[in-house]
């Protein structure tokens, strides 16, 4: 295979001992992110609840998340992206006051966040 990208891409059989991957959460742009005409302000919510999580994670026991790029068009904002477990609100895994669409970019994290996931 020929890629003229500029990407080396290489194959190998030796797994590393750790990997990396993107996950997606939140909202599927649809027709109910249309904000209303005259609003200040509207607030969208996008969830990924357990069977979600399940259905992207499989057999793993937990993930560690160590950078979040926080997404939201022209028109956004404010964003936060909170984290349950059990039905407990814990600490919020970013929070963006003043969000640019002009300044996106993965944030990584000052400390990496464990999430434990139950298969």
């Amino acid at each position: 295979m020929i890629d003229d990208s500029g990407i080396r891409i290489t194959l190998t059989k030796n797994l590393r001992p750790k990997e990396a991957d993107i996950m997606v959460l939140g909202h599927v742009e649809n027709w109910s992110q249309i904000t209303p005409p005259f609003e200040s302000a509207f607030l969208t919510r996008g969830y990924c609840p357990s069977q979600c999580i399940d259905h992207a994670l499989g057999n793993l026991t937990e993930i560690k998340v160590f950078g979040i790029l926080q997404h939201a068009h022209l028109l956004g904002r404010a964003i936060t992206t909170r984290h349950f477990q059990n039905g407990t609100e814990l600490l919020p895994l970013a929070t963006d006051p003043n969000y640019d669409f002009n300044f996106q970019e993965i944030r990584l994290l000052r400390n990496e966040i464990t999430i434990q996931h139950v298969c």
